[in-house]
């Protein structure tokens, strides 16, 4: 009977759901509160009310994502957590567009993002979130939002506390926010009151950040940007412990832009430098490369 019962209501969820349609309702109520089907509609939202957003990716064929709703949506601690956010809810197969511009290809995926729709972290279907994971997340998101609207009014009104500004960036950076993170930390590593110490912190985070963006970029298909970002971290950081990384990045994504050349010329660069795993690699892509055994 109980099952039963379950099952009635996840139905009755799914249907109501499923008439979210495009140019159907922009909102529904499940949970017994509001959430938006359309991801703008609760952007609007959350600038209006300076909430962060709560991104509920599913899709009615999930087993996973029914067990989610049901074992974990409906415990009563995160029910108590839902009204601190706004909560939107998106079928990946109606909502591609949405899915694929954060990088979402299967569900249950949940997305935090700030008033502006950049990211702030995200769950994804490799680990069961259970009602004790998604409270500390949730809880942990409400309070480095809270930690940093302080640091950047601290940073407004102390714009020589170069500590806080360096703190700014590393958070952008820890959010994934590479490229709002690069240009804050390049500032600080050409300001020479903020001390040897805090540009040096700064110039390693652009090459972090740099590393990181590039190689996001390129897993998501977009090449052309990734060889951009991973020639600048080659051009500033020529002699970084980590220069052998990049350089077999760079030959990666210039063979997925099928610019073979300028790719060959990376790993003889990549073999040049290298000795032991790295020399092995470089001279494996070279011989495929040129079609040589």
């Amino acid at each position: 009977m109980k099952h039963t019962k379950t099952y009635t209501i996840w139905l009755a969820f799914l249907f109501t759901v499923l008439g979210a349609q495009p140019g159907a309702a922009k909102k529904i109520e499940q949970l017994g509160m509001t959430w938006y089907t359309k991801l703008e509609e609760g952007l609007a939202v959350a600038q209006k009310e300076k909430r962060p957003i709560f991104v509920d990716f599913w899709d009615i064929r999930s087993t996973a994502y029914k067990q989610q709703f049901e074992g974990t949506y409906k415990d009563t601690r995160i029910m108590a957590m839902f009204p601190k956010f706004v909560r939107v809810t998106l079928n990946i197969r109606l909502e591609n567009q949405t899915a694929g511009q954060f990088r979402v290809r299967q569900v249950p995926e949940i997305l935090f993002l700030d008033t502006d729709g950049k990211e702030l972290g995200r769950h994804r279907t490799s680990q069961h979130v259970t009602p004790e994971m998604l409270q500390e997340r949730m809880e942990s998101v409400l309070g480095d939002l809270e930690a940093f609207a302080k640091l950047k009014q601290q940073v407004q009104d102390e714009p020589t506390n170069y500590e806080a500004a360096l703190k700014m960036a590393q958070t952008i950076e820890g959010w994934l926010q590479e490229e709002d993170a690069i240009p804050l930390y390049e500032k600080l590593s050409h300001t020479e009151q903020a001390g040897q110490e805090i540009r040096d912190l700064a110039s390693e985070g652009v090459f972090r950040s740099l590393l990181a963006y590039g190689n996001r970029l390129g897993l998501h298909g977009d090449s052309e940007t990734a060889i951009r970002t991973l020639r600048k971290a080659l051009e500033l950081f020529p002699n970084h412990e980590r220069t052998n990384e990049i350089l077999f990045m760079l030959g990666q994504y210039l063979i997925d832009a099928e610019k073979k050349d300028e790719a060959i010329k990376v790993f003889e660069q990549l073999k040049a430098n290298s000795k032991g795993e790295d020399e092995k690699k470089a001279d494996a892509m070279l011989r495929a490369l040129k079609g040589t055994s």
